[in-house]
């Protein structure tokens, strides 16, 4: 489950605070960071799932599908928990597929 308050909202802030979990919240932090990193949003089909390793480091697994679903690309990336932002494989990537997708939207219109 996720909440929300607004960050000027101290009152509703406190009140959710108890049901904060700061493992999951750093998952769903390097989770929704690759997503921002690659531009995802409600057309693109991106997917990513972070999980907390024994050793403390952060494992994130990503997925970037071209949106005719012809071709995918899965990368992975492992960091401090301290540093859920720096998954740059993951763009290297989403940069292959772009190449990918146009080249297979050329050939099928020839």
């Amino acid at each position: 489950m996720g909440s929300e308050g607004r960050a000027d909202d101290a009152v509703t802030r406190a009140l959710l605070a108890p049901l904060s979990d700061a493992l999951t919240w750093d998952r769903v932090t390097a989770e929704r960071a690759m997503n921002r990193r690659l531009e995802g949003g409600c057309q693109v089909p991106i997917a990513g799932f972070a999980l907390l390793e024994d050793d403390g480091r952060l494992w994130l697994r990503g997925l970037v599908a071209c949106e005719d679903g012809t071709t995918e690309l899965r990368a992975e990336a492992r960091a401090p928990r301290a540093a859920p932002v720096s998954y740059t494989p993951l763009l290297a990537h989403e940069t292959v597929l772009h190449v990918v997708c146009r080249l297979s939207s050329v050939k099928k219109k020839t």
